[in-house]
């Protein structure tokens, strides 16, 4: 799990910090959405 956090902070720039831990979520949500599309 650590590795795709740190895959993910490298692709998408987003830090995973407890205090905007609901942005992340969401920016993860529409990542997801996004590779689903494709």
């Amino acid at each position: 799990m650590i590795i795709f956090f740190d895959v993910v902070k490298k692709e998408m720039g987003i830090n995973f910090n407890t205090e905007n831990l609901s942005d992340v979520v969401e920016s993860l949500i529409d990542f997801a959405k996004d590779h689903e599309a494709k």
